[in-house]
């Protein structure tokens, strides 16, 4: 989550991971951002299933859902311009890919 905000917030999370084969893990997280100077509080859920295709090379499927409080402004993307959601709506997000180690 980006945060574009003054103060200071404070950020918690948890996660964990289960591998349900040999190839197959699924992982999660569950974050929580807090601002007491700006009344703002999110709360994201993200859920990842990733398949090993060999030692170096695994394709994944994550989906992530963003809960703003009323004053929050956080977004599942982070930096660049136009990212920041107006105050108080919410967001879904899925991402997939490759990933490969060199």
């Amino acid at each position: 989550m980006s945060c574009a905000c003054p103060g200071s917030p404070n950020l918690f999370y948890l996660g964990a991971a289960y591998q349900i084969t040999r190839a197959f893990t699924l992982d999660g997280e569950v974050f929580r951002i807090t601002n007491a100077e700006q009344d703002a509080r999110a709360t994201m859920g993200t859920l990842r299933g990733t398949y090993s295709l060999s030692k170096a090379t695994a394709m994944y499927l994550q989906g992530s859902y963003l809960s703003n409080s009323s004053q929050g402004w956080h977004s599942l993307k982070s930096g660049g311009g136009g990212t920041t959601l107006p105050a108080g709506q919410n967001q879904t997000g899925l991402m997939a890919g490759i990933r490969h180690a060199f």
